[in-house]
């Protein structure tokens, strides 16, 4: 949010859009994108800006108001000019974390955008699977969803959480193989993920919508939703 220009937001077509052009401009990829800002470290973004983006870095939970250490983490840099993106990535964790152990609960992660459309393919999977499955109650799922990990008004929860809680939830042995190969594929992608703060030590570095309440159809316009069936599973559930 711009606060300089009566709160002008930008919305996710545009970032992608913004990235592109800086992309294609480049050359090549961006190496890290970096959203100092809250909740950013979700499927959804990630998706998003795959196509011209390597590496994200951003926080699954609200970030507090002093935002990013840029002076830690530029004097790394500094320090060591020719350290790789991986390795810059991996540094801005440790150093925003570390920059609120004591005070603030946050959380930090590095995510290699290389594996969205694998995860992506798994969650349509996921989805399909969850509403073809006639052995499971439908509340069951929305009982893993508010079960795992949530952050801010709860309408964004960890994935790895959510596919955690619903291997004892679901009675369908296809959904718990996907679940399962969903986290894999989070254990390949997240470069470094660190929390500080006990209310989120469930937290992996990748969150995803799941509405507590109501729907947003804003949700509709994101290439996730338009690429995967996750938003079909979310009105399939009752959302």
């Amino acid at each position: 949010m711009d606060d300089t220009s009566g709160g002008d937001i930008i919305t996710m077509s545009e970032l992608e859009y913004a990235l592109s052009a800086i992309s294609t401009k480049m050359g090549k990829n961006i190496d890290i994108v970096g959203m100092d800002a809250c909740f950013m470290a979700m499927t959804e973004v990630a998706y998003q800006i795959k196509e011209s983006t390597d590496i994200l870095v951003t926080s699954e939970e609200s970030v507090p108001n002093d935002g990013w250490p840029y002076d830690s983490i530029l004097a790394q840099l500094v320090a060591n000019s020719i350290m790789t993106p991986q390795q810059l990535a991996t540094t801005i964790v440790d150093k925003y974390i570390d920059s609120y152990v004591g005070s603030n609960s946050a959380t930090q992660s590095a995510i290699d955008l290389s594996y969205m459309d694998t995860l992506a393919a798994q969650l349509s999977d996921l989805a399909l699977s969850i509403m073809n499955d006639t052995l499971t109650p439908k509340v069951n799922y929305i009982d893993a969803s508010t079960h795992a990990q949530y952050y801010g008004d709860y309408d964004f929860i960890d994935l790895n959480s959510f596919c955690y809680k619903i291997l004892p939830y679901s009675y369908s042995s296809e959904v718990e193989a996907i679940a399962s190969a969903i986290q894999q594929t989070l254990n390949s992608s997240i470069l470094s993920s660190h929390y500080y703060g006990h209310e989120l030590n469930r937290s992996r570095g990748l969150s995803i919508y799941f509405p507590y309440q109501y729907y947003d159809n804003y949700y509709d316009n994101t290439n996730f939703a338009q690429d995967t069936f996750w938003d079909e599973m979310l009105s399939y559930l009752g959302f």
